[in-house]
């Protein structure tokens, strides 16, 4: 069966990714330099699924689980810790049929 183009055309899909790469990077600024207070205002919402901790409710709640996540970092990994470097080279936009 042939696969055609959904509800996403070619430049929508080139604007989400823009706009993923670009959020995706405010959050690893945030979080390296200590400002996970903006993360839940300015890259993701509250109620928040956090993959491996379940879902926060609450912006302060969300707050709370990133200064822990950082902390935790500094403790326990790298006590110099400045920032995250995240590389990622492919974004999938996905895409359902055309209603």
């Amino acid at each position: 069966m042939g696969h055609t183009r959904g509800v996403v055309s070619a430049n929508e899909e080139g604007l989400i990714k823009a706009q993923v790469r670009h959020t995706v990077g405010l959050y690893y600024e945030y979080f390296s330099t200590g400002q996970v207070e903006r993360i839940p205002q300015e890259t993701n919402l509250t109620p928040y699924i956090i993959l491996r901790g379940g879902v926060t409710l609450s912006t302060e709640a969300t707050v709370e689980g990133y200064e822990r996540k950082r902390q935790s970092v500094i403790d326990n990994l790298d006590a110099d810790y400045e920032k995250s470097n995240y590389t990622f080279t492919n974004i999938c936009v996905l895409w359902g049929p055309a209603r």
